[in-house]
């Protein structure tokens, strides 16, 4: 899955990116300087976590 990363004072696209990122972009439409941080939670990461909890209790 990819998400659109957009300019959150013009609203003009900067890019795309299917991974979690920190970054700072430089907006061609306002000429700023946008700080982008974005974190993906895939499904296994809650999952693997729950069957630990699991393991410790038994």
């Amino acid at each position: 899955m990819s998400f659109k990363i957009t300019c959150p004072k013009c609203g003009r696209i900067l890019g795309d990116t299917s991974e979690s990122m920190d970054a700072r972009l430089n907006c061609r439409g306002c000429k700023q300087t946008v700080d982008i941080k974005i974190r993906v939670a895939h499904c296994a990461d809650y999952l693997n976590k729950k069957e630990e909890k699991d393991d410790e209790s038994k």
